[in-house]
Order: structure tokens, then sequence, then C-alpha cells
């Protein structure tokens, strides 16, 4: 089979959420498939190593968004009545890159990477099949956004508020256009579903590298927690709602308790700097390189999120490496795999966090069972590997669906 992938920017390194999903569809479909790829590049953005890429694929192309003021660009969206960050990626250099791809390699499926490559559906002609593979669905993030009042900025929780009938417009209009629209859970799938049941959903949840996790195991430090995560308001605030209500019983009951906060900027936070000084027994411990060095220490992680969209990759890799993980029962809902009270932990309030997790730190043979039943659950059903039937399948699937309608 030949696959034409379209991405908003190069997957490699995989070093987030969107990246890790589609450097591996690569990597799992070039074992036995054709492979070229496009991909788009933000003027500000770092140089990228497309040297793995090759090796993957074909045919690289990488083609540089072009550089506008945002005034501008927010012009042309409200004359076109496009949302701001779909117009950011309208490019006609990239369109015509995208043509002549599908004209001289003739694909059997094209897999648009993420919402905004949905803006090319119309270069594909019929009988290609077409994936949009869009992690998650953007009107049901955006609603989950607002119902938890995440945006602390008036202005931003205004602009969310109309943006949110916008983007479902968008998503019940659009993607009844491609053959398969991939999600990573399923919940997702259904809300996509109920905005149009012409939508054809196809759910396939991000995997992990539990090798690279391997020789993590059997913590001896059962006082200590570690939350890995970016710098974003989507982590920000639930760790300063986790700091204010779970953390400060923790340090209550066990002055010894140590909170180590993992990720590039995680301190950019003054108000989440402030509180983890007042209550003590928190490290932000910055960006590691190596994954795995995240977990060497702690025995419980926690994904103080709660929300009812998409898979929370830092659960997942949680467990691989043997975490005891702590997370809210909505969030846990998008890993179907996963048996909570067993191999993890679910809570519905941030007092129940603390509860538990002073539960395990006080119990350490039932802490070790968990641990023990959580690297056994990633191995077997978290691994990339184990998603490249899936992924075949999808695209087998998309391509027949193409085929039928000549």
């Amino acid at each position: 089979m030949k696959i034409l992938f379209l991405h908003t920017e190069p997957c490699y390194p995989p070093t987030n959420g969107i990246r890790l999903k589609s450097f591996n569809a690569l990597k799992l479909m070039a074992r036995d498939n054709r492979l070229m790829l496009a991909s788009q590049i933000a003027p500000e953005a770092e140089p990228y190593d497309f040297a793995p890429l090759r090796q993957l694929c074909e045919e690289v192309v990488a083609v540089p968004i072009p550089r506008q003021s945002p005034a501008l660009v927010a012009a042309k969206a409200l004359l076109h009545r496009r949302m701001y960050y779909m117009q950011r990626f309208l490019s006609p250099i990239f369109r015509n890159h995208v043509l002549k791809m599908v004209a001289d390699f003739q694909p059997n499926v094209v897999h648009f990477d993420y919402i905004q490559t949905t803006l090319y559906r119309d270069c594909i002609p019929p009988g290609i099949g077409t994936v949009a593979s869009i992690n998650d669905s953007f009107a049901f993030a955006t609603l989950n956004s607002l119902r938890q009042n995440i945006e602390k900025s008036a202005f931003r929780r205004i602009y969310r508020t109309l943006q949110y009938p916008q983007v479902r417009r968008y998503e019940a209009s659009v993607y009844p256009k491609f053959d398969i629209v991939h999600t990573m859970t399923e919940i997702d799938a259904a809300f996509l579903r109920s905005l149009n049941p012409r939508i054809v959903t196809h759910a396939i949840p991000n995997g992990t590298y539990v090798e690279q996790f391997a020789q993590v195991s059997q913590r001896m430090l059962p006082n200590h927690v570690v939350f890995v995560a970016k710098y974003s308001p989507h982590n920000i605030e639930p760790l300063i709602n986790f700091l204010n209500i779970a953390w400060a019983g923790i340090r209550r009951a066990d002055p010894n308790a140590v909170l180590h906060v993992v990720g590039r900027d995680m301190n950019k936070s003054a108000q989440s700097v402030e509180i983890a000084k007042r209550l003590g027994g928190v490290t932000f411990d910055g960006f590691v390189e190596h994954l795995p060095d995240a977990y060497r220490m702690p025995s419980i992680a926690i994904v103080p999120i709660d929300k009812n969209c998409g898979v929370v990759n830092k659960a997942i890799e949680g467990m691989a490496a043997g975490m005891c993980m702590v997370s809210f029962r909505r969030t846990l809902q998008g890993i179907p795999d996963v048996t909570p009270g067993s191999d993890c932990l679910a809570v519905d309030s941030f007092h129940q966090m603390a509860d538990a997790i002073l539960t395990v730190m006080r119990d350490t043979s039932r802490l070790r069972q968990i641990q023990e039943n959580a690297r056994q659950t990633a191995v077997r059903c978290f691994s990339w590997e184990s998603r490249r039937p899936l992924y075949h399948q999808m695209y087998q699937r998309a391509a027949s669906l193409a085929a039928a309608r000549i």
C-alpha cells in the first residue's frame, strides 16, 4: 500500500503527543508499505532533523508556512470565516506540493495529520482513501476547557466561548468528507458521531515505548510523587489545584513527602512556585532528555487533569514505568484497558486524590502490587507494536471505502 502523510510540523523528535502519534504511525507503516511525507514548518521553528524521517519515507518535503503578522492572519480568518488557527496553516505553496505528490505517487490513502491539514481535503481525487487523524475532537476539547474554567484570562474565555460553535460546525461539516476520522478514544469518536452520524470513526489510542521503561521498576521511595508535564494552562491550573488541595493535606499527614514536577518551563508559573515554597516538599526538576529518568525515584505518578476527551499520554507512560498512577475517573475513561484499584487509582476530587496517595504511601505492599500490575498492563496493552495491525486495518478500510465509491 502507498500512503501519503500530510503533517503540520515535522514529527521528529517525537517530543509531544501529536508528534508521538505522527512519528509512530510512520514507523509502524514503513515496514510493509511505501510512504511519502509532506510537512509544514512554522517560521519560528527550531531546526529539525529530517534524517530519521527520510529513512522511513521515499520522499520528505518540508514547506515553510508563510510568515505573516497575527493581525493579518486574524483579518483573513474573519474575511473568509475561518478559525484563526486554521487560517495560519493555509499555504498555496503547500497545496501545490500536495497536488504534485498525489499525481506523482498515486497513493492508495492520504493521512491528514491533525485538524489543520484537513484544509487540503479537496486536493485528493475520488478513489483515494482519506484518513483525518485528528487525535481528539477540537470541539470536545474546547467544551471540556469551558466546563472546567481552565482559561483564567477573560479574553481567552470569551475567545473559547465564541470558538466552540464555530469549530463544532467545522467538524460536523468537514469530517464527513473523509473516509475515516481517526481519534485517540471512543469517547471522542462518539462525540463526533453525535455532531453528524455520517462521520465514520476509528479509535486507536496512542501507545508508549514500554521497552524504554524496562529498567525502571520497584521504586524504594513510597512517599515520592511525580507529575510530568509541559508548561501550558491545561497543566498549570491542575497543578495549582493539586498543590492547594491535595498536596497541602499530604504534607500535613507526611512532612517528608516529596513531589517532583518534571517538564520544560513548569517553574514559569509564579503562582505554582509560590504555593510550592509555602507548602514545601516540591522540586521543579525541569526538562529531562531521557524520559525514564523522570520516574527513577518516585513510586507514585499523578495525572491531575480532569477531562473525558483524549488520552493523557503521561498516564500510560507512568504505568509503563511501573508507577502507581493516580488520576481522575473521567480521565481514565479514555484508557479502557486499565482496571482502577488494581493497576491504577481513580478518584473524583482532589481531596480523594490526597486520600488515595496517602493510603498507598502507608501500605507499601499494596503500592508495590499496583506498580507491578501497572507495568504488566502497559506491556500487554500499551506498546506501539500492538497498534500496528490497528493502523493497517484503518488504512485498508479507508482505501476500500474510497474504491467502492468510484
